[in-house]
């Protein structure tokens, strides 16, 4: 599997997860402001009902809107971090557990002899 593309290791799955939830947590607290709109102009809530509703769901609104800003910098501070190791592995002449651990993903064998290896950054020999 030549191209996971550049990658940011576990710590990334977790960020974009949370970026996923913050977006998530936003567009439902806009959606359910909309909704309480909606029910004070059709006169299922009371003003004070609709205002207090407001007021709670565009705070909490604001509060995702925050977070996912806050993820969205880490994401991109990991993806401006994740090269700045390599070039000093650019003329590697033997492979240690710390290089390993720094630029490969995974191993995958399979049957005929045939391997895979995942790299933890985009690779200049394959066009993915």
């Amino acid at each position: 599997m030549c191209g996971i593309g550049l990658h940011l290791g576990r710590n990334a799955i977790a960020v974009l997860k949370k970026e996923r939830i913050a977006e998530i947590r936003a567009d439902h607290c806009h959606n359910k402001r909309m909704l309480c709109y909606r029910q004070w102009k059709e006169g299922q809530i009371s003003k004070k009902e609709y205002l207090w509703s407001r007021d709670a769901l565009a705070k909490q609104e604001e509060e995702a809107r925050e977070q996912l800003a806050s993820v969205d910098r880490r994401v991109h501070e990991m993806e401006s971090r994740s090269g700045e190791d390599l070039p000093r592995y650019e003329t590697l002449q033997e492979l240690t557990k710390e290089t390993v651990a720094l630029l490969i993903e995974r191993v995958e064998t399979y049957a005929e002899n045939k391997v895979e290896i995942s790299l933890k950054f985009k690779s200049e020999f394959c066009n993915c």
